[in-house]
């Protein structure tokens, strides 16, 4: 409970400091928190995001960015946007979340 009643009272902070004018930066140095942190307890985001498992028997099937990529002949930045936009499925891998692609998925998108 200590925790979130100082995240509240760090949110409730900076939305002041925001409606006063103050930059992102700005806010994360007087809370002593990064930019991005600062960004995230202004916009009442979640910093850390729960992941979904991968389905059983999935793994073997996964493919990264670049191989997806190479597959269906684009950059890189397309899959992520396409993924972002929900146009292919993605499962999230490990701490830093790393996207992995089905190669089913990757395969149905070809055939449109």
């Amino acid at each position: 409970m200590v925790s979130q009643t100082l995240v509240n009272l760090k949110r409730k902070r900076a939305l002041i400091l925001r409606d006063s004018g103050l930059t992102y930066a700005a806010i994360g140095r007087k809370l002593k928190v990064s930019t991005e942190f600062a960004r995230q307890i202004v916009s009442g985001a979640s910093p850390r995001q729960k992941r979904k498992p991968i389905p059983y028997g999935v793994t073997e099937t996964l493919l990264t960015t670049s191989q997806a990529a190479r597959l269906l002949n684009v950059h890189e930045n397309t899959v992520r946007r396409w993924a972002d936009s929900g146009i292919i499925k993605t499962y999230r891998l490990g701490s830093r979340g790393d996207r992995r692609y089905n190669i089913r998925d990757v395969r149905r998108l070809l055939q449109l």
